[in-house]
């Protein structure tokens, strides 16, 4: 084994010029840091942030959901959440509400689904309902006991979480009803998306040239989300 003093480099780390393996050590370290800037997250970046927390932290404690965590990265994943658990009985119309705090992650979610007995039926309508006389038909797919179709078919209204329902018609019974997003809602809050690339670096004055007349695109992208920038 051999030592080497502590004022000389051993040979793996020893460079030409003195002083250039130390400035190269900085360089590093002026990177790293630059990467690990925080992003100053505009408003509506910190609503988004804050609901997906509420996802996590709030939904699973009062309603049953099924998380897993992911092999690869770690990250934990929501891929269920059954918001209604009761034996209802449909004879006619029957409306229930939808609680509020479902309407806050509903958009997190692909699919939602209905378990019960003669849910298909012919004649049995379901309706998904919206402040504002807002109705859409839910048609899905399965069977007498498990109806699934598209989420997004109910008209969430931007900042409102209230006056939400579903409407059933018919003769059937409804035990549960739950949201699902078969890849899951990823935990992690990506806030690269809400920053400014090469903000890190000095601004420089350029010129250019506009072509009013003209549509420019980039990657298929000829709008700037101004809820963003």
């Amino acid at each position: 084994m051999r030592l080497y003093p502590f004022f000389a480099s051993p040979p793996f780390l020893q460079t030409e010029r003195p002083g250039r393996f130390i400035l190269l050590l900085g360089i590093m370290g002026i990177s790293l840091v630059s990467s690990m800037e925080v992003v100053k997250l505009p408003p509506e970046a910190k609503r988004e942030k804050a609901r997906l927390e509420f996802l996590f932290a709030e939904i699973p404690q009062r309603y049953p959901a099924v998380i897993r965590k992911q092999v690869n990265n770690m990250e934990l994943r929501m891929y269920r959440v059954t918001w209604f658990q009761k034996r209802l009985q449909v004879s006619g119309t029957h409306r229930i509400a939808i609680p509020a705090d479902i309407i806050r992650v509903w958009s997190y979610f692909k699919t939602i689904e209905f378990r019960g007995e003669n849910l298909n039926r012919p004649g049995n309508k379901i309706v998904l309902c919206a402040p504002g006389k807002k109705r859409s038909t839910f048609w899905g797919w399965g069977d007498a006991r498990k109806l699934t179709g598209q989420a997004g078919k109910l008209h969430i209204i931007a900042g409102r979480d209230s006056g939400y329902s579903i409407e059933f018609s018919g003769k059937m019974s409804v035990f549960e009803i739950s949201l699902s997003s078969p890849a899951g809602v990823s935990s992690v809050f990506d806030e690269s998306i809400w920053g400014t690339l090469g903000a890190e670096q000095p601004v420089r004055e350029v010129r250019i040239r506009l072509h009013p007349q003209r549509i420019r695109a980039l990657a298929g992208i000829a709008r700037v989300p101004r809820e963003r920038y």
